[in-house]
């Protein structure tokens, strides 16, 4: 399953400039002053993540939402799924949406997620994702009806007054949670799973595509590449390119192997050629970089 923030436009770090901000060491929101503290930046006890302002478990973060163009972006999916509950935001600004006068909308949509993370029935989680603070849900929202990725879910709305934030959580019960972690929930350990499976990565290689024996340097990728300095171009293995249009598939399941393909006229794909088995590449992905 694809997973995608809840929002699709990049945040613009000059956004916040207007945003008042808690001063150091400010550990208390100032009585009727909640939006003093920006919820951003209070301490547990204050309304932060993970402790609530009447000291309850807070178990989602507090997202401040980029913009698109002079409105701030819609809410949408994280993922696939299916509405299971729904609630339209309080219009009539009644007394439990307030706190030292100022406003907190109370929209929210909750979608469950069903996915598989590996093989067999012991892969298959299911999780959901939790978006609350709506200032309106989508109208065309349902309990029970199927949502997909980047669907708008709904605007953005108040926390004590400010404006646009949402709160957003994933959850999962212990069970789905014992099932991704390959464990029982607890401290750091050893154990996990040992049976992830991440799926295929895909590349399309158009014809008279040109293939080099070695890397190009980036200033000098080709043979159609000018000389600079001492960098020279590099010819091709083949010097029209490929022939035909070819498909590369890289399968990650501990090891990398990645196989070629090639369409034949039936419109048929045939393996055209396979590297061997990098043995647990997945695991030297980190180190890879460092080299």
């Amino acid at each position: 399953m694809i997973i995608s923030p809840p929002f699709l436009s990049a945040a613009h770090p000059q956004q916040n400039d207007a945003m008042p901000t808690a001063a150091a060491g400010n550990t208390i929101v100032p009585a009727g002053d909640v939006c003093a503290a920006n919820m951003l930046e209070c301490e547990p006890g204050n309304g932060a993540y993970p402790v609530s302002f009447n000291l309850g478990w807070h178990g989602g973060v507090h997202l401040m939402v980029p913009t698109e163009g002079n409105e701030p972006a819609p809410v949408r999916a994280i993922a696939d799924g299916n509405v299971v509950y729904l609630r339209k935001t309080d219009t009539t600004h009644k007394a439990t949406l307030q706190h030292c006068n100022v406003r907190t909308d109370d929209g929210c949509v909750v979608i469950r997620h069903d996915t598989e993370i590996g093989e067999g029935d012991n892969a298959k989680i299911t999780y959901y994702s939790v978006y609350l603070h709506l200032q309106t849900v989508q109208p065309t929202l349902g309990v029970g009806k199927q949502i997909y990725r980047k669907d708008i879910v709904g605007t953005p709305g108040q926390i004590y007054g400010q404006y646009a934030q949402i709160h957003f959580e994933i959850v999962c019960s212990e069970a789905n949670l014992k099932k991704i972690i390959g464990r029982a929930p607890g401290p750091v350990g050893a154990q996990g799973r040992t049976d992830a499976v991440y799926g295929d990565i895909w590349f399309f290689v158009p014809h008279s595509t040109k293939f080099f024996a070695s890397e190009p340097h980036p200033f000098c990728d080709d043979d159609t590449a000018p000389a600079i300095g001492a960098l020279q171009p590099q010819a091709p293995v083949v010097a029209a390119g490929t022939r035909r249009d070819m498909v590369i598939r890289m399968h990650y399941e501990r090891d990398c192997t990645l196989t070629t393909y090639v369409q034949d006229a039936n419109g048929d794909w045939s393996v055209f050629g396979a590297m061997s088995a990098e043995h647990e590449a997945e695991y030297g992905l980190y180190q890879r970089p460092r080299n």
